[in-house]
């Protein structure tokens, strides 16, 4: 079957280009290409075979390429021919030009180079593969409608895409296998013993694409705020919504919490956080860290990963935040372990912020005021799985939603959020704290930094506001945030790791950190001016990707910020924005995907399951589309006899075009695909003389057809052409006209003539 290996690399080289063109060119350009790669294949065997050296070949080619595609921008530069064909045509054609050479060239110099050393096929069969990746590697990471033309298609048909993705893999994997098998004949090469292995392994590890009805376990799909340095957790009863027991747990040193462990971490793998099974058994806690572990630093803006979909919101208001950026916070850190903050452990704070995701409507016992704010409904459809719910700014409640679609999404819940309605300019009477808090948790919230350099700085910025101003919280605040605005400088890449206190480093040092940092920073310095002060920790989604009343939250959208309360109108937002950014710019929103998720999310209304406390609901059944199955099946029969009839043409019609050296053994092959098609083929074990003496009253002529062969094959080889009868052109051609003629008169049975209409009739040929 040696001779598969030319149209399989022709069929497979041709869909790695077209993979390769899609996305950037229209159906004729497409078209162009698919078009070099079969003439490309076809060139560069010539080449390969031709006694021209290497080096020749490949500059023939690259001039080639480059007279080419002069030619291609020539086309557009002649007036006339715009004239004649119309500014459509000449623009296609022009198109078509400049993809047939950048198709058909590089095809014939692979191909020439792989025909010339047999282990650069490795080279030619990795592009091919490339090229098919390329397409449909944009599908990972959850980016469910990418490519867009086949998202749009399975959807419309009922299909995952996923499923779509791995047959197209394990296609190209074969067609690969196939090439490779047969380039060789009837020898294995190491190439072969080498890479079929390769090839084998990248098919099963396209099943990362797959979902097969279910969602991955809580390893593979949870997705913690890590991003931005997730510190050490404190453990808190209940997750903040329910009213602590034992309000009383105090360590030696007068300080609330527990002390994490700095060595064997939590059981998500996360060092410093405490383990239940660490406790002591008389059931107290030992006090936190002086040194909890360093901050990490977050991938860089424009990095794949931080373009990974973590969550749809599906907005129920009208909403335009005063800030244009919509804060999802997740958890709040308000609690020092040694030089920074994490999430507290005291029963009396941080009670607005839910730690669980609902399984029945839950309010939070610590609502802000309502009168400064905007009640704010909205859904959240979670790609990814999390351990903590978020929602917008102060959520006042939340409730559980059925999975629009199971096998896109983890879960779904709804949320009620108080979000910032007032203008900064009306909050500058408010005064800072909760007149409701016991002076023990004021004391919490504005508990200083150990380091006084804070409160000497924070002086030395406010000293510069009026005498009345000076008085103002917000005021203070602001000028704060100003300060840092311009004297601070954005980069994930310094990390101030490995120092005793990573927020003075950043701050008295070179002042170049990211938003934790930042975070800090402002905290302590408000704190040492006697505002009541904390961190939010969530996702921080710009105002403008927003799509209608979609918003989609990526894992690069991880965020944290300060936050300052005030009376009237409880924790206020006021994120740090650094002018100086040493970071490349973020890759831009895939509004697609967005739209395609939020599509996905609002397929089935979010009604409140009437039985909250069933089980988790489990994805339906998908029902197979036999009808598309049955049309997909007959269509595949159909081209594959067509296939088989193409090459059973090109079996029979080839010895009109080929030379002497090959017409003994091709035009053997076409007198014994004549036979088959009666139903005459050659026994087990019979011989080539044998055969033709058995038929030798039948079709004469194919004995004498049988002796050229036999003569060619074992004929000397240092003759050439024309000392060797046995390879004239005229009496082979003349040969088999008249073997034809014979076997007209033997087609007057049915069997004769379905052999003939048969399109496999020659792989009985023997």
């Amino acid at each position: 079957m040696a001779w598969l290996r030319h149209p399989v690399r022709s069929v497979s080289t041709a869909l790695a280009l077209s993979c390769l063109a899609w996305p950037l060119t229209s159906a004729v350009g497409v078209g162009a290409v698919v078009l070099g790669a079969f003439v490309g294949v076809v060139a560069g065997e010539l080449l390969g075979r031709s006694k021209w050296r290497g080096w020749v070949v490949a500059l023939g080619i690259l001039l080639a390429f480059l007279a080419f595609q002069s030619l291609a921008a020539l086309w557009l530069r002649v007036e006339w021919l715009a004239r004649v064909l119309g500014p459509p045509r000449t623009l296609s054609c022009g198109l078509a030009l400049r993809f047939f050479g950048w198709s058909a060239f590089p095809t014939a110099g692979l191909r020439a180079l792989a025909k010339r050393v047999r282990p650069l096929i490795m080279i030619e069969l990795a592009a091919c593969l490339a090229g098919i990746a390329f397409l449909f590697a944009a599908h990972r990471g959850g980016n469910v409608a990418r490519p867009l033309w086949l998202g749009d298609y399975a959807w419309r048909a009922g299909l995952d895409p996923a499923v779509v993705l791995l047959a197209a893999g394990t296609a190209s994997f074969v067609l690969m296998a196939v090439v490779l098998a047969t380039e060789h004949g009837r020898r294995t090469s190491a190439v072969t013993l080498l890479a079929l292995p390769l090839l084998a392994w990248l098919v099963f590890a396209s099943f990362e694409v797959m979902h097969f009805g279910q969602l991955p376990n809580d390893s593979e799909r949870d997705s913690p705020i890590t991003a931005h340095g997730e510190p050490p957790k404190l453990p808190k009863t209940n997750g903040k919504v329910e009213p602590k027991e034992n309000p009383g747990n105090r360590n030696k040193d007068g300080t609330d919490g527990v002390k994490p462990d700095p060595v064997k971490g939590d059981a998500d793998g996360s060092k410093g956080q405490p383990n239940e099974q660490d406790e002591p058994s008389d059931g107290s806690k030992s006090p936190p860290p002086d040194e909890p572990p360093p901050l990490d630093a977050p991938p860089p803006p424009d990095s794949p990963e931080n373009q990974q979909p973590m969550a749809i919101v599906l907005l129920g208001d009208d909403y335009d935040p005063p800030a244009q950026m919509f804060y999802f916070r997740q958890e709040t850190w308000s609690q020092f372990a040694g030089n920074r903050l994490v999430p507290t452990t005291r029963p009396d704070a941080d009670n607005d912020v839910p730690g669980e995701f609902p399984t029945r409507r839950q309010e939070v016992l610590d609502p802000p005021p309502p009168a400064a704010r905007k009640l704010i409904h909205a859904t959240v459809a979670m790609v990814l799985r999390h351990k903590k719910p978020f929602a917008l700014e102060t959520p006042v409640a939340m409730d559980v939603a059925p999975n629009p679609d199971p096998h896109r999404f983890a879960r779904a819940y709804r949320f009620e959020s108080l979000a910032q309605s007032t203008s900064y300019a009306d909050m500058l009477g408010a005064k800072a704290g909760n007149p409701a808090w016991s002076e023990e948790l004021r004391a919490y919230y504005t508990a200083p930094a150990k380091d006084p350099r804070f409160g000497v700085l924070a002086k030395e910025i406010t000293s510069s506001l009026d005498a009345k101003k000076r008085e103002v919280p917000l005021f203070k605040a602001l000028s704060i945030k100003l300060w840092m605005d311009q004297h601070l400088t954005y980069s994930t890449q310094s990390r101030h790791a490995d120092v005793p206190d990573p927020a003075a480093d950043f701050l008295f040092g070179d002042r170049v950190g990211y938003c934790v940092h930042f975070a800090h920073v402002a905290v302590y310095l408000w704190r040492s001016l006697g505002l009541p002060a904390r961190i939010g920790m969530g996702y921080a989604v710009n105002a403008e990707s927003r799509d209608g009343s979609a918003l989609m939250v990526k894992s690069g959208d991880g965020h944290a910020w300060p936050e300052v309360y005030l009376e009237g109108i409880g924790w206020l937002v006021l994120d740090i924005a650094p002018k100086k950014n040493l970071d490349a710019p973020a890759r831009p929103l895939d509004k697609e995907l967005q739209r395609k998720l939020a599509e996905l999310a609002r397929t089935q209304p979010l009604e409140k399951p009437k039985n909250v406390s069933q089980p988790p609901v489990r994805a339906p059944k998908r029902t197979v589309p036999w009808a598309k199955l049955g049309r997909m099946a007959l269509l595949t029969v159909f081209a594959a006899l067509f296939m088989l009839a193409l090459v059973k043409a090109w079996r029979r019609n080839l010895p009109r075009f080929i030379g002497p050296h090959r017409l003994p053994r091709v035009g053997y092959r076409a007198a014994l695909d004549m036979l088959s098609e009666l139903g005459l083929a050659r026994h087990e074990g019979e011989t080539r003389e044998a055969f033709a003496r058995r038929l030798e009253t039948a079709v004469p002529t194919f004995g004498r057809l049988t002796d050229w062969h036999i003569a060619d094959h074992f004929g000397d080889p240092n003759r050439s052409d024309t000392e060797r009868p046995e390879r004239a052109l005229g009496p082979w051609r003349t040969g088999l006209a008249a073997l034809r003629e014979e076997c007209r008169p033997l087609r007057r049975n049915g069997r004769a003539w379905l052999g003939r209409v048969n399109p496999a009739s020659f792989l009985a040929s023997k």
